[in-house]
């Protein structure tokens, strides 16, 4: 049995309180899990750490976040 509840996809904020965002995404990435990043860091900050997630900047309608999501889960 796996160590974590199964994921269909993630939304991350690079910045978590006192967490670490990048390795979220680090983890999902290795885990095969797709994801955006919803952040108000640059592009070029974000791409850094997850090159190919879609990047919605903040703050973001919900129909943006729903789309992108949908866009990773095609």
């Amino acid at each position: 049995m796996s160590d974590h509840p199964a994921l269909s996809a993630a939304v991350v904020d690079l910045r978590l309180g006192k967490g670490d965002g990048v390795t979220v995404c680090q983890r999902l990435q290795r885990l095969g899990i797709p994801f955006v990043v919803h952040t108000a860091y640059s592009a070029e900050d974000v791409r850094r750490h997850s090159p190919t997630a879609p990047i919605i900047k903040k703050p973001a309608r919900p129909e943006l976040i729903i789309a992108a999501l949908m866009s990773v889960l095609n």
